[in-house]
């Protein structure tokens, strides 16, 4: 086999992917503000940002920047952690949440549509071949002394 040929193959497809508007809705969910808002929303209790930080595998740096725009947003908001005056804490405010559930929705309109259209049989076998993924980069992060 030729993985020379699929790496381009490979690399042009993501270039394509990252022209399309129509993917935003889908890959949007797994950026910045709205990754960070969603973490925030399964967790469903106040989250200290360094977990947020190592949860997410992002700099204390991004994280505090991402909190602001949330903040600024009026999605979320910051405070002194009553057990430990030390620590801070976040908590989403119902503009986030009502955010978090437009956008929610949006993403599985938008994965519903690329499923049906793959039909049954491909749209098992492309969230198969994704979990896999998953899996082995998992794997290799163990295997390296990672996460």
């Amino acid at each position: 086999m030729d993985y020379q040929k699929l790496i381009y193959e490979f690399g042009d497809i993501q270039y394509e992917i990252a022209k399309l508007k129509e993917l935003s809705t889908i890959f949007e969910t797994t950026k910045g503000e709205n990754l960070v808002l969603s973490y925030l929303m399964q967790r469903r209790c106040n989250v200290n940002p360094k977990e947020i930080s190592q949860e997410l595998n992002l700099t204390s740096a991004r994280v505090a920047a991402v909190l602001k725009k949330l903040e600024e947003r009026n999605f979320l908001e910051r405070f002194e952690d009553p057990e430990n005056h030390r620590q801070t804490l976040v908590r989403v405010l119902p503009e986030g949440e009502a955010y978090h559930q437009t956008m929610h929705d949006n993403f599985s309109l938008s994965v519903r549509e690329l499923l049906e259209m793959l039909g049954k049989e491909d749209a098992v076998n492309y969230l198969r071949i994704r979990r896999r993924i998953v899996s082995y980069y998992k794997d290799k992060s163990k295997r390296q002394g990672g996460d």
